[in-house]
């Protein structure tokens, strides 16, 4: 059990996925002898739906059944809503999914650090709650734009990926043609950028920006009335027992995580080890010595001759080295090798990026040699590098952010520094989630605070909704109005060593 203390002077929340039981406890007394009254109603994570409105279905493989809000949501589940059905979804604190009428949309990863849903036909729309501070200090900005886990959205023809706070509405018509259009917010499709008040339109693989946004119709008119009701509900919260004690600083909040803190440092901690994948949705392996296809899990070790294959709207992480990422895009094949510890990787098909930031220390550089259609590509310098193989065109490597001379005339730059901040971020939404991800460790003490994990869900006892209620700082809705009652003081930037993957040390400000 991994406690985590929330008082006036004390801020820790674990960034793990946790199962909370909050306790209340009254101040003046130890938390040994504390009298504890368990506080219900509260959530750390969504996977349910929090209103159904008509007729809306759930699916799961041969199961069928209206859906009703007792159900949770696993992943590959299915959800149909009809003529009269509307539904409002919690994925993970902050975050709300909206479904029209007529729609269809796949749950395809529920997880915090990788939502990925698939809309087949109909209208969706995503609300982030939008952190509501000004950055203190200059590296505070960039960490608190990038501090959003990015949403990927799917549909029959194209990927978009949402990549901050704000309001995104998804249309797929019954082509497969799609819209998306951002009342609020930052995406990405297809190499384009997309802003607050545009709309991205895709036809046969082809993304049209427009500024300006369609007259809302009847379903963003629900979607803003849901919206401001959630305010609303977050706001009756205040005359809660529990927050009124809390401000008062009669009391805190006491949250023991009931997974094995071990568990939780192996997954967070970066492995010693080459080839370990950190992240598969939906692969296959076939090695050397056993060269049937079986399925390819997290936490496995990539060995020498092994051949990958990622599947269509899949993604995996390899940990080549512990400073050097490789992430591929969905159908993508390529096989690794491995000799003294070296590692080389050859692109068969498909998309892939590594992304290296060098131990300085070290007594001699990690070397990747990335292969491709008999070109070889040694680097070892900090930088994002990409290969594209694309049926009847040659190989093509391009540098995000690395060095100046690099000997093949092929070479394309993109000129983005890592440290660029967010909104001059351009690319694809493969380039995107690659980068995100490539900067969890690094941004993961400031997402315990201003990230989506920044908060719960907690039921409101008259209506018996769930509304977000952030931890100590406020976030905004995108339709007006802010989640203003929080379950820690807005002060409280101190904490104290109880995540399991910290180093114990006695209380210090907070750092990135």
């Amino acid at each position: 059990m991994c406690p985590v203390l929330i008082n006036k002077s004390v801020l820790a929340i674990r960034i793990a996925s946790l199962v909370l039981i909050l306790s209340f406890v009254v101040a003046g007394q130890s938390s040994q002898q504390a009298d504890s009254v368990l506080l219900k109603d509260f959530l750390v994570e969504g996977k349910r739906p929090n209103l159904i409105e008509g007729n809306v279905e759930h699916l799961r493989g041969s199961y069928k059944a209206a859906l009703t809000l007792n159900h949770t949501f696993e992943n590959g589940d299915m959800i149909q809503a009809g003529d009269s059905g509307r539904a409002e979804i919690l994925l993970v604190p902050g975050c709300y999914l909206r479904l029209d009428r007529n729609t269809r949309i796949g749950l395809l990863d529920l997880s915090p650090d990788n939502l990925k849903l698939k809309l087949w036909s109909g209208s969706a729309i995503l609300e982030v709650a939008i952190i509501d501070m000004l950055p203190g200090n200059e590296w505070e900005e960039p960490r608190r734009q990038l501090s959003y886990e990015p949403v990927s959205l799917l549909t029959p023809t194209t990927q978009y990926l949402v990549a901050g706070g704000g309001s995104y509405r998804l249309n797929v018509d019954g082509k497969g043609n799609s819209e998306l259009s951002l009342l609020k917010g930052i995406a990405f499709a297809n190499g384009s950028r997309i802003d607050s008040g545009m709309t991205a339109s895709e036809a046969g693989g082809k993304v049209i920006l427009t500024s300006g946004l369609k007259a809302p119709d009847d379903f963003d008119s629900w979607s803003r009335q849901r919206g401001q009701a959630l305010i609303k509900a977050n706001h009756a919260l205040k005359k809660s027992d529990w927050h009124k004690k809390v401000r008062s600083n009669k009391a805190y909040l006491l949250i023991t995580d009931p997974e094995d803190p071990s568990r939780a440092r192996e997954r967070l901690t970066v492995s010693a080890e080459t080839g370990v994948v950190d992240l598969v949705e939906d692969a296959l392996v076939s090695g050397v010595e056993t060269p049937a296809w079986r399925r390819l899990e997290t936490s496995e070790r990539l060995t020498n001759g092994d051949r990958v294959r990622t599947a269509v709207e899949s993604r995996a992480e390899i940990h080549v080295y512990p400073t050097c990422l490789l992430f591929l895009e969905g159908d993508t094949e390529i096989v690794y090798r491995e000799v003294e510890r070296e590692v080389a990787v050859e692109i068969i098909k498909g998309s892939a990026i590594a992304i290296l930031w060098p131990d300085t220390g070290a007594a001699e550089p990690v070397v990747l040699t990335l292969v491709a259609d008999k070109s070889e590509y040694r680097i070892s310098e900090r930088g994002n590098y990409r290969i594209d193989i694309k049926t009847g065109a040659k190989p093509e490597l391009m540098i995000y952010a690395g060095p100046t001379r690099v000997a093949n005339s092929e070479l394309k730059s993109k000129k983005t520094q890592p440290e660029t901040m967010l909104k001059k971020i351009s690319g694809d939404s493969f380039d995107v989630w690659a980068y995100r991800r490539s900067r969890r460790r690094e941004l993961r003490g400031f997402r315990r605070y201003f990230g989506p994990l920044g908060g719960m869900w907690c039921q409101v006892e008259s209506t018996r909704e769930y509304t977000f209620v952030p931890a100590a700082v406020e976030y905004r809705s995108p339709y007006g109005g802010a989640y203003s009652t929080t379950y820690a003081e807005p002060g409280s930037f101190k904490r104290r060593s109880l995540d399991p993957l910290d180093d114990p040390s006695p209380p210090r400000p907070m750092r990135p």
